[in-house]
């Protein structure tokens, strides 16, 4: 919904000027993690006090009303939109916010903070604090007031002051109130509160423990102490750990997820037990070694965040896709191509050879030295079972088990060969570096422009039902009729542009992608292109298969679609393209998904088998699960943040008196979208400024008698008018 701020105008009388803000964005989701999927395959991020958290040890998680998450550090607290974390801090809330080891958000909206020495309370943007005894946990109760865990005791915050349970006192260090019953662990003991009677039950005799983390999972309580992980079944604890290794492993935190997964953390790793009691531990290369885990928290959407007392912040999200890199058996996990084998099995080319993938397991099939060149550009399996294999400098043929190199291929050991496709059958074109070449009856021959020119470099090719080929060249696209290439007169907008794949959305919409150009669309003789301008995530695409209603494409920044019937109505009638980013590129280890898809090439960019979409990376060949894609959780509110006039910034709240002498004004907004914040956009409108909604992109400021541009570190608002006339004051409000 949108959300006005007020402000008084500049003309001769008192004027309120609204600030409406709209996101655009796909329609709402919300699942949890899959529980089939291996912790390498989740999206991983991570987030550090580089990015603006007030210290880089995030020791308890929260998520409020609106959808904001709070993380407590060692020196304040911070409030995250996806995007941009706002800190607060003794300096800026006048409250001592330093060591918070505990964070909840009630229903009302507030969210509670626990400190060694105060109760916080968060409502709005503002912090008020009481004195009290360590506290190092808070829960709701069954109406939904806060339950303190604290140095001396559990209790119920009421009116200003903590009101203890009987049977409660003394030191507890971890809460969990399920099915109406509150469990408390302290030290050496863990207790039960059941009806206003409490009993306390002691731990299995050995060292002196700490309760630190409770999880409750399938009838079973889980017991995190600093001294092992424990099992209670109401009565008695397991006589010994229920997971040996964790007999004396020091337990910082416990959940059990809205799948079935229990994840347990710790200092030395991270670890997950699955649904069906399988155990995994995160090995250090997929997260960092030593990560001390300190809090874990499931948001609404069902991603999961961990707060890492080295690390800061890491978020674990589904990702649809499985990678078999070279923990599966790849020698080079560089993949440039892929093709579909016998029985389900999937052919894939390296820049290291050629291999196999079956059953979850990857082998060679022809080593880089039996190749004319080592790296394996372009597959294509023919009618007759071979593979067709174009390397960088040549062709190879594979075929029941052996290898060969026809000598008619031998004029191609000088081009890199970036597509095969047999049309009609028997008859074998290869789109090389070098120019078109066709092997017929065991003939070579050579079509187009010189080698050297772009128009000669081809990379893409569709053949045409009037026997024709059209050709996606470096240099645009071109047709082949009769043995003679020339450029369609309706292809001239394309003169330049690196065309990469072509194809047929229905019997009379052709649809071609580019490097750096966008989406062309043909039909009816008429090419309209579709850029960033249009909606795109990026101009950029190197192939595109369709499923389910949707367009898929793959890109330099991964993986994204676009409705098909988008595509195939009259474009002049379509204002934007809603593309939904499905898998992102820029994945490194630690920052974002581990795929670091998603690379070009040749013939074989793209594979789709069923519901799967296969795709080449350079840490593997991924499997993108199409029928597992849905559309992002929705975003929350947008709101206002502040205002910034003459050099001064005011925050939202009662009505402000502006000075007078500057007529200019930014007004800073966000909304709360944990999924994914890079993908929102905004747009925005002055109400008795701007006739029209300004496209603000994912720019999160609206300026005022100003000129706003993209790309500012300071300000995104440049000086267009500076100084107002008359004495009046004016004033604006939220």
């Amino acid at each position: 919904m949108p959300q006005p701020i007020r402000a008084a105008g500049c003309g001769g009388g008192l004027a309120w000027i609204a600030l409406l803000l709209v996101l655009l964005l796909p329609a709402p989701a919300s699942h949890a993690l899959d529980a089939n999927t291996r912790f390498r395959d989740y999206v991983l991020n991570n987030w550090s006090n580089v990015r603006g958290l007030p210290q880089i040890s995030v020791l308890s998680i929260a998520q409020d009303r609106d959808g904001f998450l709070w993380l407590g550090t060692q020196n304040g607290v911070a409030r995250f939109d996806g995007e941009h974390f706002q800190g607060y801090e003794r300096g800026n809330t006048g409250v001592d916010l330093s060591m918070v080891d505990a964070a909840w958000a009630d229903a009302a909206g507030a969210v509670w903070f626990g400190t060694g020495q105060n109760l916080v309370r968060e409502y709005r943007g503002g912090f008020e604090h009481w004195p009290s005894a360590a506290i190092y946990a808070i829960r709701g109760d069954a109406q939904g007031q806060p339950l303190l865990a604290t140095a001396a005791g559990v209790g119920i915050w009421r009116n200003g002051r903590l009101q203890l349970i009987p049977g409660l006192e003394g030191p507890f260090f971890a809460l969990l109130h399920h099915g109406g019953v509150l469990w408390a662990g302290g030290l050496n003991r863990l207790c039960r509160n059941r009806a206003g009677h409490t009993q306390c039950f002691a731990l299995p005799a050995g060292a002196s423990r700490r309760v630190t983390a409770l999880a409750w999972d399938a009838g079973q309580l889980w017991v995190g102490t600093s001294a092992g992980l424990l099992q209670f079944d109401g009565r008695r604890f397991s006589a010994q750990a229920a997971l040996p290794q964790f007999a004396t492993l020091d337990i910082q935190s416990l959940l059990r997820d809205h799948a079935g997964n229990l994840w347990i953390g710790s200092i030395a790793a991270l670890y997950r037990r699955y649904p069906d009691g399988r155990l995994e531990q995160i090995d250090k290369g997929t997260f960092p070694p030593n990560p001390w885990i300190d809090a874990i928290f499931e948001d609404r959407d069902g991603s999961l965040w961990l707060g890492s007392h080295t690390q800061s912040l890491y978020r674990v999200t589904n990702s649809w896709t499985a990678r078999y890199g070279q923990d599966a058996g790849l020698d080079d996990p560089f993949v440039w191509t892929l093709a579909a084998g016998a029985g389900g099995s999937i052919d894939i080319g390296t820049n290291g050879g050629l291999s196999k993938l079956a059953d979850g397991k990857v082998t060679t099939l022809v080593p880089p030295g039996a190749l004319p060149n080592p790296s394996v550009y372009s597959l294509y399996r023919d009618a007759q079972g071979a593979l067709w294999i174009g390397t960088r400098g040549g062709v190879a043929l594979w075929h029941r088990g052996k290898l060969s190199r026809p000598p008619a291929l031998a004029p191609l050991r000088a081009w890199q060969i970036n597509l095969i496709a047999e049309y009609p059958r028997g008859t074998y074109w290869f789109g090389t570096q070098g120019g078109l070449y066709r092997l017929q009856t065991g003939t070579l021959t050579r079509y187009g422009a010189s080698p050297g020119s772009a128009d000669a470099r081809i990379r893409a090719l569709l053949p045409l039902a009037d026997g024709g080929l059209l050709l996606g060249t470096e240099d645009g696209v071109r047709e082949l009729r009769a043995g003679r290439i020339a450029a369609p007169a309706w292809a001239e907008p394309l003169r330049g542009h690196f065309v990469t794949s072509l194809g047929w959305l229905d019997h009379d919409t052709l649809l071609l992608t580019t490097l750096d150009a966008g989406l062309g669309v043909l039909r009816n003789g008429h090419l309209r292109l579709l850029t960033q301008q249009d909606g795109l995530p990026t101009d950029n695409a190197w192939a595109f298969t369709s499923h389910g209603g949707e367009v898929y494409f793959s890109s330099i920044k991964g993986v994204w679609r676009v409705p098909l019937h988008t595509l195939l109505q009259p474009l002049a009638a379509v204002p934007s393209i809603r593309a939904q980013p499905v898998l992102t590129g820029n994945n490194r280890i630690g920052s974002e998904e581990r795929t670091r898809c998603c690379n070009g090439g040749g013939v074989g960019r793209m594979l789709r088998v069923g519901d799967t979409l296969w795709l080449p990376s350079i840490n593997g060949a991924l499997a993108l699960d199409m029928a597992a894609v849905r559309a992002p959780p929705e975003p929350g509110t947008p709101r206002i943040e502040r205002l910034r006039h003459a050099q001064a910034w005011y925050v939202t709240g009662a009505m402000t008196r502006l000075p007078l002498g500057e007529r200019n004004i930014e007004i800073e907004y966000t909304a709360p979208y944990l999924n994914n914040a890079a993908a929102l956009n905004f747009r925005y409108r002055l109400a008795g400024y701007d006739n029209a909604w300004v496209a603000a992109g994912t720019r999160r400021v609206a300026c005022g008698t100003r000129t706003c541009h993209r790309g500012a570190t300071a300000s995104p608002c440049r000086h267009a008018s500076t100084k107002a006339r008359g004495r009046r004051q004016r004033r604006w409000r939220s």
